[in-house]
């Protein structure tokens, strides 16, 4: 794993520690902020469509609190 790969994760895992705090009251919004995160981390350009269906997935997960969970989904969705 590179260093770059690296610290993209560790940014990740910032960020997902600190929204999940609020995710109770706003799936879908902590939802479009993640998918936003790993966008910008990834670099990928995401059409509205797969961006919608990428929140509706996440959205979901984000009801769990599962936070290894929700990581690991980033991780494979956005390849970091």
């Amino acid at each position: 794993m590179t260093i770059d790969i690296k610290i993209k994760r560790a940014t990740l895992e910032i960020a997902l520690r600190h929204m999940l705090r609020g995710a109770k009251k706003s799936p879908e919004r902590t939802a479009r902020n993640l998918i936003e995160i790993g966008s910008s981390l990834s670099k990928l350009n995401l059409s509205d469509e797969a961006a919608e269906k990428l929140c509706l997935e996440l959205s979901e997960l984000i009801k769990t609190m599962d936070h290894e969970k929700i990581m690991h989904w980033m991780i494979q969705s956005f390849r970091l």
